[in-house]
């Protein structure tokens, strides 16, 4: 089944620019789909964990982070 625009987004997923805590990281929203946001690190690397998070950048389901509803600056 094809991803349709129109449908609506799930109502608890963060919104774009919002910061959301992900397994104790803070991230940046950057995309938002229907069962997950693509988010980037707001500190890269992530310290320690390097191979946990090779990339700034990464999926995560709606399940799986907490919303702060605080909207970053778009920079």
């Amino acid at each position: 089944m094809a991803f349709d625009k129109e449908e609506k987004i799930n109502e608890n997923a963060a919104v774009l620019n919002e910061k959301i805590i992900y397994d104790g990281l803070e991230m940046k929203v950057i995309a938002v789909y229907n069962n997950s946001v693509a988010a980037e690190f707001l500190e890269f690397p992530v310290k320690g964990r390097e191979a946990d998070f090779p990339y700034s950048r990464t999926a995560v389901n709606h399940k799986n982070y907490q919303r702060t509803h605080e909207i970053l600056d778009d920079k």
